[in-house]
């Protein structure tokens, strides 16, 4: 039982190590890329929701799902292409066969996107507080980090 148990988290280490490590060494342009992409997105939406009339709460509210949104892409983007190009490259086919679960290949992957898409929503959500002014009047902390993760696990499932 115990070797099984090192196989699982060797493995799960193993996939998320290599997006945790990707992310940290990529060039810097393609971090600030995916950063102003978000935000200019986000600014759309910000500065549609001002020439309307809507009220300031409207902009929190576009910058909170600014910050979620890449979590989403993470999920349908990230992980659904990495399975691609594995079983493009005939790479899937072996890690099935391997003597590793598979739920520890996907639980690395997962682990490793979460870490990197929180760079990047951080960044966004921090550029976005700054650029547009944006004030949260944050009541019960413990509540909201709750609700953030219990959304991430039913989005990563």
């Amino acid at each position: 039982m115990r070797k099984k148990i090192d196989i699982f988290i060797k493995t799960a280490y193993a996939r998320a190590y290599v997006r945790v490590k990707g992310q940290l060494t990529r060039d810097l342009n393609w971090i600030l890329a995916s950063v102003a992409g978000a935000f200019l997105t986000m600014a759309t939406y910000v500065y549609l929701y001002k020439s309307i009339g809507a009220p300031e709460e409207f902009a929190g509210i576009v910058l909170l799902g600014g910050f979620m949104t890449p979590y989403w892409l993470n999920v349908l983007w990230s992980v659904a292409t990495q399975l691609y190009w594995e079983k493009e490259m005939g790479n899937l086919q072996l890690i099935i066969l391997s003597p590793a679960p598979l739920s520890a290949f996907l639980l690395g992957l997962t682990i490793g996107g979460i870490v990197q898409t929180t760079i990047r929503s951080l960044l966004v959500l921090f550029v976005g507080i700054f650029v547009f002014k944006i004030s949260f009047a944050v009541t019960n902390i413990w509540l909201v980090i709750f609700v953030f993760i219990v959304t991430l696990m039913a989005l990563y499932g």
